[in-house]
Formats: C-alpha cells, sequence, structure tokens
C-alpha cells in the first residue's frame, strides 16, 4: 500500500517536513517515522513540521491509544531522531488538535523531544520554527 504522505528535509532550515494527504493509515505515522530515519539526508536533532490539515487521523487515534500502544514501539524511532527537537503538528480540526495537544501536555517534560505544539494554521507553526514566511517547502510532488 502506498502511503499517503510526502517529506522533504532541509538541513539549512533545520526541519523535515512532512505532508500527510488523503486517509491516513492506522499505522502510518509509525511507519513515515522508521522510514523517515532511514533516509541519507536524514539527521539527528532535526525539528519536524508536520501537517495532518488536508487529513485526520485515523479513528482511534486518541490519547489513550497513542499513549499506551502506538509511543512505546515507536521510543526507539525517537531517539533516533535525537534530542531536544520541535515538533510542531499542523491539524485541520478540534479533535486532532485536541490530541496533539494533550500529548504535547503529558510529554512536556521528555527529553527527546524540547517541545511538542499543535497548530491550525501552518504560518503561525513555521513562524514557531523559525521558518521564514516566503521560505517555499519542496515536496516530491512541488519539483
Amino acid at each position: 500500500m502506498k502511503m499517503a504522505y510526502q517529506h522533504y528535509i532541509d538541513k539549512n532550515q533545520n526541519c523535515i517536513f512532512v505532508r500527510h494527504l488523503g486517509e491516513v493509515g492506522t499505522h502510518e505515522f509509525e511507519k513515515q517515522m522508521t522510514e523517515l530515519s532511514s533516509l541519507p539526508d536524514f539527521e539527528e536533532g532535526l525539528h519536524l513540521l508536520r501537517d495532518i490539515s488536508l487529513t485526520k487521523m485515523p479513528p482511534g487515534h486518541d490519547l489513550t491509544r497513542v499513549k499506551n500502544d502506538i509511543l512505546p514501539g515507536m521510543k526507539p524511532i525517537i531517539e533516533a531522531l535525537g534530542p531536544r527537537r520541535m515538533v510542531a503538528w499542523v491539524v485541520g480540526n478540534p479533535d486532532d488538535f485536541k490530541v496533539i495537544h494533550q500529548l504535547a501536555t503529558i510529554y512536556r517534560l521528555n527529553l527527546n523531544v524540547a517541545e511538542r505544539k499543535p497548530f491550525r494554521d501552518i504560518k503561525k507553526a513555521r513562524e514557531w520554527l523559525g521558518i521564514p514566511e516566503d521560505y517555499e517547502i519542496k515536496y516530491p510532488d512541488a519539483e
């Protein structure tokens, strides 16, 4: 099955950009993170901007499932991404915002991620990560 996401790594911006399209599969986030950590351009410690505003989290991706079922299995991947990163989630609906906000609150003292934060506006997420307003994210389909 083809994954419904695109990613772009820009070391000059110290950021990995991920955009999810279409329907998000139940284990897509884990698969995407595993793939990401094995890319030749990948480097530990880059910030992450994850845009799911064009889709929504799969059914059942509530705080309990994320906390109990997903994050424990992703621990080696999260550690491989490096410590003290900022992770911005751009979401398109209140339910996803709630889950990411709760997750960010619960794991605010986790040293593997400096800070996670949900946004409803990609401009605000980019500003928070220090990405210039005029910067163009070059996802594969835009090349």
